[in-house]
């Protein structure tokens, strides 16, 4: 795949996912070590040649600013690659693409009350479970 020019961008669904490691720059750092495997399909594309998909997430440092990523590497092979014997290697040598995971969330919640989430202010939204305690007619977690 090294005459293909990749998308810096791709639009999914009205999601942007943005290239931030292109498979043939070994100079672009990333914190492999972090990445939190969600899905992985490998499907033969043609005779001898399998796209391999791996989405994940990275969670911010305790502490940090960091935002959560929400990934998806790319990458081609001419075997098919299982899951069970993926490694940090093979994640090496594949693109990554990232969306913003904050952004995922209020686009949600802004589809689950409507048009904005200012709409959620018309509903009487309440924790569930409530555990405040028996005394106050609340349920404790032995009412589970």
């Amino acid at each position: 795949m090294t005459s293909f020019n990749l998308p810096q961008k791709i639009n999914i669904l009205g999601e942007s996912w943005e290239l931030i490691k292109n498979a043939n720059d070994p100079s672009v750092g990333f914190p492999y070590e972090r990445v939190n495997t969600i899905d992985f399909d490998c499907s033969e594309v043609r005779q001898g040649l399998y796209r391999i998909l791996v989405t994940g997430n990275i969670q911010p440092m305790q502490g940090s600013l960091e935002k959560p990523l929400r990934l998806t590497f790319i990458g081609f092979n001419n075997a098919p690659i299982y899951q069970r014997f993926l490694t940090r290697n093979d994640l090496r040598k594949m693109s990554i693409y990232k969306a913003d995971i904050g952004k995922f969330a209020e686009d949600f919640t802004n589809a689950f009350f409507g048009q904005n989430a200012e709409q959620g202010d018309k509903y009487n939204i309440q924790p569930t479970p409530d555990l405040k305690g028996t005394e106050d007619g609340g349920r404790n977690a032995d009412d589970e």
